[in-house]
């Protein structure tokens, strides 16, 4: 895949959905790849949403490091760990609640491993899915790969892309694969088809042919992960 210098490149991620007692339950593991001379440090933060979020981070670590839940007190969280004397200082912060996402924190190490515990809102009927974006600012980009597994417990789901295909073994969905599509390969034929596939489909019909590249990657993206899931009741 391709590297860019000095941003935050995502290699791979790896997501366990466990849906149990009508909620889901969300492990998040991402490979960052981060590029820079001397001890250039990260920052990512992002503004507040205006509507429900799908979402609840529990506990956020970079590295083993944890990084501060800025509503709570969060346990185990050294300050030692997070010094200037530290070659992978991580320090900062997030926001996470039913109304709010909002990341702020700093680290000055080359390779990451970000682990996420979270959990689904319970106001809302379906599932997020697709996190391969959850964390600000990592991008999911041409050839970065993923696995996602649906731990079921015996229930069953829908997706959000009714066209997508997928096999139960022993209680479990498994999706991987890698983003195979970007603007360098762009096909007219294949964007059609997809589009025509997709839920959003006056959108990507409507809009000039010269986007059309830019949101082939988007489009091959849907088709790969569906972006949520809904519960399907027991009778």
């Amino acid at each position: 895949m391709e590297i860019d210098f000095g941003t935050d490149n995502l290699i791979y991620h790896k997501i366990i959905h466990n849906i149990k007692n009508k909620k889901d339950y969300i492990k998040m593991y991402y490979i960052v790849f981060f590029p820079h001379l001397g001890r250039s440090c990260h920052d990512a933060s992002e503004d507040d949403y205006d509507e429900e979020l799908p979402i609840i981070i529990k506990k956020f670590t970079i590295n083993n490091k944890l990084v501060k839940n800025k509503e709570h007190n969060s346990e185990n969280y050294d300050d030692e760990n997070n010094s200037e004397d530290n070659d992978e200082e991580v320090y900062g912060d997030y926001i996470s609640n039913n109304r709010n996402l909002k990341f702020n924190y700093q680290y000055s190490g080359i390779f990451q491993i970000f682990e996420l515990d979270c959990e689904s809102n319970e106001n809302l009927k379906d599932f997020q899915l697709d996190c391969s974006s959850f964390v600000t600012p990592l991008s999911f980009k041409y050839k970065s790969s993923f696995k996602y597994e649906i731990i079921l417990n015996g229930n069953s789901v829908t997706f959000s892309n009714k066209y997508f295909q997928y096999k139960i073994i022993n209680d479990k969905i498994i999706i991987k694969g890698y983003l195979d599509a970007c603007e360098d390969n762009y096909n007219i034929q294949k964007y059609l088809e997809m589009a025509k596939r997709s839920k959003h489909k006056n959108y990507y019909m409507k809009i000039s042919k010269e986007e059309w590249p830019e949101k082939y990657m988007s489009l091959r993206k849907e088709e790969l992960i569906p972006d949520k899931m809904n519960l399907i009741k027991k009778k």
